[in-house]
């Protein structure tokens, strides 16, 4: 959210990508609460996936249906998607849609997968540390494994990868 304030956006889109759980709170609870103490207006679009489904084709169909319902105008500056295929598969649908990205629309994926610098434009994407986390994890297990009682809470911080969507 900090990053979509200081290039000057002040109203975003947050589109679930991923299947709904129950449970801890999810990454787009985090994106609200910090676009809301930032004073940005959001708009969480549910692309209603389901376990099992390809959400990048499910959230494509999504947002053209959502463009579609605001007759071809988004009302929002920047869109993050929480998962990166379905972000390269929104930014494709708007682009066909003669959205111009970003000149009209920042979009931001979430996961930095390989492909993500061959996306036309190059995607701005979050890039997670899994080479780290299997580390972590390996090292946690390890400890438990010689001190049961052993607990620790590991923060990870992600990098945002900067190209040419936003």
């Amino acid at each position: 959210c900090r990053y979509l304030y200081s290039h000057g956006h002040r109203s975003v889109g947050y589109i679930r990508t991923e299947p709904k759980i129950s449970g801890p709170p999810l990454l787009a609870d985090y994106f609200r609460k910090g676009a809301e103490l930032l004073g940005m207006q959001i708009e969480v679009i549910e692309s209603e996936v389901s376990y099992g489904e390809f959400s990048a084709e499910k959230s494509s169909e999504c947002i053209q249906n959502y463009l579609e319902a605001h007759n071809g105008q988004l009302p929002f500056t920047a869109l993050f998607c929480e998962s990166h295929d379905p972000a390269v598969a929104i930014a494709g649908r708007l682009l066909r849609c003669g959205i111009r990205i970003p000149e009209e629309l920042a979009i931001i994926g979430f996961d930095d997968l390989l492909y993500s610098q061959f996306f036309n434009p190059p995607l701005t994407t979050v890039r997670q540390p899994y080479e780290e986390f299997g580390r972590l994890a390996y090292e946690y297990v390890r400890r438990k494994l010689a001190e049961p009682d052993y607990f620790a809470q590991i923060e990870i911080k992600p990098t945002l990868i900067e190209r040419s969507t936003t």
